[in-house]
């Protein structure tokens, strides 16, 4: 599986970071002291968690009725997302689970446009553009373009906050062989200046299945 082999990188970081409930959702900015609502940005109804944000919030309703996945499973029985992820090995083969990854991935993705650039989309688009995703795949793998199979790097612009905002990029490695994790952060100004910066290396905490399968993407 040639098409995503740069993504799926992106794919494991990120389940294994909402593991961890290190993604910042309202209510962990909230523990954090940031002075924000604790509410879900998106249906206003219920504190944003990782759970929440990304499988049991009522706005997800359709999305998770279309894809059939883990049909009839509470979310309410599930303490943590980590407890979710566990129980999506026991009930998925190996594609559902990848599938499950890239839609979890996309709804993030368009929570934090809404959050942060204004930007609604509506969330049953996930559907057409899962399609869309996984036919690209299909086709790169089926043709072996070399447009697919060595993608180039884009190294992205920086974009600075607006004034009187910090802005936090952060970025991770995952050593699989070792277990480990190394994390990096830095705070900018709007001039692009470095308030702070910090990184350290993690025992990984994510299941090692949940990892295998997510790097089966990579074939």
């Amino acid at each position: 599986m040639k098409f995503i082999t740069t993504r799926a990188i992106k794919f494991q970081i990120f389940i294994w970071s909402a593991c961890n409930e290190w993604l910042p959702t309202m209510g962990s900015l909230v523990r954090l002291h940031v002075p924000v609502v604790e509410w879900c940005p998106v249906c206003s109804r219920e504190k944003e968690s990782v759970m929440h944000a990304l499988w049991s919030c009522s706005v997800l309703k359709m999305v998770r009725a279309r894809f059939g996945l883990l049909k009839g499973c509470a979310t309410a029985s599930f303490a943590s997302f980590k407890d979710f992820c566990s129980s999506c090995v026991d009930r998925l083969d190996e594609f559902e689970l990848c599938l499950l990854c890239v839609v979890l991935w996309r709804l993030w993705f368009i929570r934090n446009q809404a959050v942060h650039e204004r930007v609604r989309h509506d969330v049953t688009s996930v559907v057409s553009w899962l399609g869309c995703f996984f036919s690209d795949f299909r086709e790169a793998n089926k043709t072996g373009d070399p447009l697919y199979s060595t993608p180039k790097l884009v190294v992205p612009r920086w974009r600075p906050p607006d004034r009187g905002i910090y802005k936090l990029n952060t970025d991770a490695a995952v050593d699989e062989e070792n277990s480990c994790v190394g994390l990096g952060m830095i705070i900018r100004d709007h001039l692009g200046r470095v308030m702070a910066s910090s990184s350290q290396k993690v025992a990984m905490l994510v299941p090692r299945v949940w990892l295998r399968q997510l790097l089966s993407c990579k074939g």
